[in-house]
């Protein structure tokens, strides 16, 4: 799956921007989420939205757009506590990470407790490579999101590969 995110550029841009992205998505047969724009999502027919606490909400997102995945950052159980169950949750940081500023890092334990109330898939995100995936894993998370790990080195299919063998380690030894 891809989320496109990006919290800098205009309308205009981030609907190019993911119009090609959806077009490379669809051809590959992978899930494209649009990180906070519902009107994004919806122009180029994308898979889903991921959402944060100070975006619209999950219930009107739900009326306007029925057909697309909803995620939700959450960053304490508290912001898990207050919110309407989305298809997933993105928990963290779990670690820290220069992608996202983020003052305090709710760590693993957040899965943890997380994981007790519900069954809907989550997802680690903030700071995980593939030195930390696995922890995540077995901590409970069905799924890991990273940018850095695979972007900010020199071989981001190799980057992936290691970071997708060591998901798919923590999941059988668990």
């Amino acid at each position: 799956m891809i989320q496109y995110r990006d919290k800098r550029s205009s309308t205009r841009d981030l609907y190019r921007n993911a119009l090609i992205l959806r077009r490379v998505t669809r051809d590959g047969k992978i899930p494209l989420i649009v990180n906070d724009r519902v009107d994004i999502a919806l122009a180029v027919e994308a898979d889903g939205i991921h959402i944060g606490q100070d975006d619209m909400p999950v219930e009107v997102i739900r009326t306007l757009a029925p057909d697309l995945t909803v995620g939700l950052s959450v960053s304490s159980l508290d912001d898990f506590a207050g919110s309407p169950e989305p298809d997933y949750y993105g928990l963290g940081a779990l670690y820290s990470t220069d992608t996202k500023t983020v003052f305090e890092v709710p760590g693993l334990a957040l899965v943890r407790a997380i994981r007790k109330w519900t069954v809907r898939p989550l997802i680690g995100i903030g700071g995980i490579n593939a030195t930390n995936a696995g922890e995540a894993i077995l901590a409970g998370c069905d799924g890991v999101a990273v940018i850095s790990a695979i972007l900010g080195g020199d071989n981001a299919e190799q980057a992936t590969r290691s970071l997708r063998k060591c998901v798919d380690d923590s999941r059988t030894d668990s």
